[in-house]
């Protein structure tokens, strides 16, 4: 802390600081209040608390779970701080002092990104990470996590800030992170599904958030080699296909202008082959995607 008046002091709680010094304060979202004495003036004066950089820009680096990054540090006063250098400027009128990085953290959380009713968006992205739950018939429960995917869908505004979704998606838990040819070893076993969803959603925003209902096609795969005689071998898959029924949610988070990050979350209840079977599965993708606006 430090002040363009001469032989300033500051008073917090019950201790004077002389000028220029510093204090260690415990964070909070309250402000912070301080009262600053010099030779002619006593002023009280109260420091706004920002969202630290830590909170608004290191989370993001989790990338496909920023979003849980972000909620978790909603549940701590850590995220706040009240900046590192605080200047009193007597000449200033002001009693109130904004960090400059709270600012920064109102730019990019409160950026409306306006939407008009009747507006068209082509929504593309990438499931790239997908965890199953399956339970293919006559087999026991398949739980695995792997990645890639492609989804495309229409989102209509049928009101300034809510919209319909229709997407159509396909996703794998192929085991492979990266763009390249797997090389499998056998025997292998894969999940695979392919759905249509319709979604009510809700844009507030930086962030969108839905919900609604899908159809799916849900495949199981494995794939080995057998032993027919000495030195002939077999290749043979077993492919299980079943239909079901279920509900969507879905939360996305806008980082750069028409570029999301997101998560969603498909449990699926009803097998049409066997409407009176309840079996619980589910699909969890954290996407990537971007949007283009059709017609504005």
């Amino acid at each position: 802390m430090h002040s363009n008046q001469e032989n300033s002091k500051v008073v917090f709680g019950d201790s004077i600081y002389d000028l220029p010094d510093s204090i260690t304060i415990r964070r909070s979202k309250n402000g912070l209040n301080l009262t600053l004495l010099g030779d002619s003036i006593s002023r009280e004066y109260t420091i706004k608390s920002s969202p630290n950089r830590e909170f608004l820009h290191y989370n993001l680096f989790w990338v496909f779970a920023a979003p849980i990054a972000y909620a978790i540090d909603f549940t701590t006063p850590k995220r706040f701080y009240y900046g590192d250098d605080i200047f009193f400027n007597v000449n200033d009128t002001t009693s109130l002092i904004i960090p400059g990085f709270r600012k920064e953290f109102n730019d990019y959380f409160y950026k409306p990104y306006p939407t008009v009713k009747n507006q068209i968006n082509l929504f593309l992205s990438i499931p790239y990470i997908n965890s199953f739950r399956m339970h293919p018939a006559d087999e026991p429960l398949k739980i695995n996590t792997g990645f890639w995917g492609i989804s495309a869908g229409l989102e209509f505004f049928y009101r300034q800030n809510r919209f319909l979704s229709f997407n159509v998606s396909g996703v794998s838990d192929l085991f492979v992170p990266f763009p390249v040819s797997p090389g499998f070893e056998y025997p292998y076993e894969m999940m695979k599904s392919w759905y249509i969803s319709l979604t009510d959603n809700i844009k507030y925003n930086r962030f969108n958030f839905g919900f609604g209902i899908c159809y799916a096609n849900n495949i199981w795969e494995f794939s080995d080699y057998r032993i027919l005689n000495d030195d002939i071998f077999e290749y043979y898959e077993i492919i299980k296909i079943h239909r079901t029924l279920g509900a969507v949610f879905n939360g996305y988070h806008r980082i750069w202008e028409d570029f999301f990050i997101g998560f969603t979350y498909r449990p699926t209840f009803i097998k049409i082959q066997n409407p009176r079977e309840i079996s619980y599965e589910h699909l969890i993708s954290f996407s990537i995607g971007m949007k283009i606006r059709l017609k504005k």
